[in-house]
């Protein structure tokens, strides 16, 4: 209600409701996040307009996304310290997100808890964080570590990048050409040969294959030419896809906005060239198949010594090249392991 206020100077700890708005609460006047249509994101901007210190459990689709802009730039009035989760031990939200419709009743909504604290500016935001029951204590004892260097403010997307990538998330953001870039829009000009496959719901990678794939879920993308394809092979073959992906979303699908977005060097090499044919040539030796709603989807799981020379070759052309273990470690589902490489 418009006419209800929080104590002056209160400290915070909330769960707000989340899902669409009801229509009852869109009379609020003073709302700046109403467009949104979503509970959690109104009581949000309230609070944080209104509150002296908080801690609020939340989805963290506000993450990233256009539609969470606002409450992004009101959140920056303020400053504090985001803490993001994949799936979690007693998944905090049990829920499916709209259109999943498969038998995996783990499906939730990823968590966030946001600290809103008063004496800084901005906020740092924590990669997708993994655990297990029996890492609780270490992920305790380790979670500020794992708060990134950068500060964010303003509407853009917050990303949420291990503290040891961020240097080389930002070098890939200059690379001049995206995805989007390199494909071919208009169905009269795309050609089969230069046609990739992608699954749409990643696990612990993202594969692209040339081989068509059986499954429900997925994203067919052409490039332009033979040079194109190699690189899209590449990249999308590559950790920096999941790298991508687990940065702007990380939620249960990949969306074909967030694939076309991804940045792509100018990879030109005979080895590059080489590790395209190599793939190619083992697409078949290394699909798997996995049931959903009754119905069996393929993907391809390519050897994780592949991903490595593929991940290596692209990061020297970066000059980045001792950064591979910290780079592959995206993959894993150790915290122990992980923390070392990300911090």
């Amino acid at each position: 209600d418009d006419n209800i206020s929080l104590p002056e100077n209160c400290v915070l700890i909330s769960n707000p409701p989340y899902g669409k708005l009801p229509a009852v609460m869109k009379v609020w006047r003073d709302c700046e996040t109403i467009a949104t249509n979503d509970m959690y994101s109104v009581f949000m901007e309230k609070m944080s307009k209104q509150c002296k210190n908080a801690v609020i459990i939340s989805p963290q689709s506000f993450l990233g996304g256009g539609k969470f802009k606002k409450l992004r730039e009101i959140l920056s009035r303020r400053g504090g310290y985001i803490f993001s989760f994949d799936n979690i031990p007693c998944p905090i939200f049990i829920g499916r997100k709209k259109g999943i419709f498969n038998t995996n009743t783990s499906n939730s909504v990823r968590a966030a808890i946001t600290v809103i604290d008063n004496s800084v500016g901005g906020f740092r935001v924590s990669p997708m964080i993994r655990f297990r029951t029996d890492e609780r204590e270490i992920m305790f004892a380790q979670l500020d570590k794992l708060l990134g260097d950068f500060v964010y403010s303003g509407g853009q997307a917050w990303t949420k990048i291990p503290k040891s990538l961020e240097p080389l998330v930002k070098e890939l953001k200059k690379a001049d050409k995206t995805i989007g870039d390199l494909i071919e829009k208009s169905h009269a000009r795309q050609k089969e040969e230069f046609k990739i496959t992608v699954p749409s719901t990643p696990r612990y990678f993202i594969s692209g294959s040339r081989r068509n794939l059986s499954r429900s879920s997925k994203i067919e993308i052409y490039a332009k030419n033979e040079e194109d394809f190699d690189r899209l092979y590449m990249m999308i073959n590559s950790t920096f896809s999941y790298l991508w992906w687990r940065i702007y979303d990380g939620g249960i699908t990949l969306t074909r906005q967030t694939l076309l977005t991804m940045p792509v060097p100018n990879l030109t090499t005979a080895e590059m060239k080489q590790l395209v044919k190599e793939g190619i040539d083992m697409e078949n030796q290394c699909i798997v198949n996995k049931m959903n709603a009754g119905k069996n989807n393929e993907n391809v799981k390519f050897p994780e010594e592949y991903r490595h020379k593929v991940n290596r070759v692209i990061l020297s052309a970066m000059d980045f090249t001792d950064m591979e273990p910290k780079l592959f470690s995206m993959h894993s589902n150790n915290l122990a392991a992980v923390i070392p490489a990300w911090v």
